[in-house]
């Protein structure tokens, strides 16, 4: 289910506090994307105005053009990484309601326990040790 609606998943297994994590991950992703794309879009076009020649494109901002060309390559990098964190956010949402679901089942109780003790041998040789108890 998770593949299909994020969070939906998380739903599923009634882990309801899940799913709004999921959903504000997914948004702020898809926000930097859109403002990285954004500045992207403007600082390239503020660029190709200053070095194609052409009187009439002026550069309205107050970047020279080596700046502006600094500016866009950050600024498309960080768009990229919006995307690669966004299928991260995907595929690490649709992780964890297939583990929850395959783990919906398992047993934690109080029976399930280890002991660390000391050990001592039965004859009188001098040896100690660690005794280890797993109880089901």
């Amino acid at each position: 289910m998770a593949a299909v609606l994020p969070g939906s998943g998380q739903i599923y297994n009634k882990k309801y506090w899940k799913a709004p994590i999921v959903w504000g991950g997914i948004g702020l992703c898809v926000y930097f994307i859109q403002d990285n794309t954004k500045n992207f879009n403007t600082f390239s076009k503020a660029y190709i105005a200053e070095v194609d020649g052409d009187p009439n494109t002026v550069n309205t901002t107050e970047y020279n053009g080596a700046q502006l060309d600094q500016l866009q390559e950050t600024y498309r990098r960080w768009r990229d990484l919006s995307y690669v964190s966004l299928a991260a956010v995907y595929l690490l949402q649709m992780l964890d309601a297939n583990v929850d679901a395959h783990l919906f089942y398992f047993d934690v109780n109080e029976d399930l326990s280890m002991q660390v003790t000391p050990w001592l041998k039965p004859n009188f040789e001098r040896s100690a040790g660690l005794s280890l108890n797993f109880n089901f």
